[in-house]
């Protein structure tokens, strides 16, 4: 359980805890432009635990938010909403955000092949590999030095 304060400091009564969010996050994103958020955890309890438990797809995250958040808020404002009741999606919602806000090709990572990298290197330009988890780029780089290589 948690206590949901208002806006003075009083206490009102508990409420359930949703995902493990702290009232202090909470509160801190209500003075924005959140001014009814702490009243609207408490009456709508149910509604912001399913949203922060649910495992619906991601654009249903991001764009669907109870008491019509999804509607009211900005692309930023969402991304705060996101922190507090998904951590977990933050990433996601990330790329969403860059994507509506400046474009989708700030939102994606390009695509490229070890030629064209190769093509575009120099002795003064190395090619550096930026790797996330589970990418391995090894075996394109085995193929590209037996087809391109001296054969040693």
């Amino acid at each position: 359980m948690i206590r949901v304060d208002d806006m003075s400091g009083r206490q009102n009564k508990k409420t359930d805890s949703v995902a493990g969010s702290s009232v202090k996050n909470q509160k801190s994103v209500a003075g924005c432009h959140f001014s009814k958020l702490c009243k609207e955890l408490e009456d709508y309890a149910d509604d912001w635990e399913a949203y922060a438990i649910g495992r619906e797809p991601f654009d249903r995250y991001f764009d669907v938010m109870p008491c019509n958040y999804g509607k009211r808020l900005n692309a930023f404002e969402k991304l705060l909403l996101i922190k507090l009741f998904r951590p977990e999606k933050v990433a996601e919602s990330i790329s969403t955000y860059l994507e509506q806000e400046i474009g989708p090709e700030f939102a994606s990572n390009p695509v490229s092949s070890i030629e064209n990298l190769f093509m575009a290197s120099d002795c003064g330009t190395p090619i550096i590999f930026v790797l996330s988890q589970g990418v391995d780029p090894t075996f394109q780089l085995i193929d590209f030095a037996k087809k391109y290589g001296d054969g040693n």
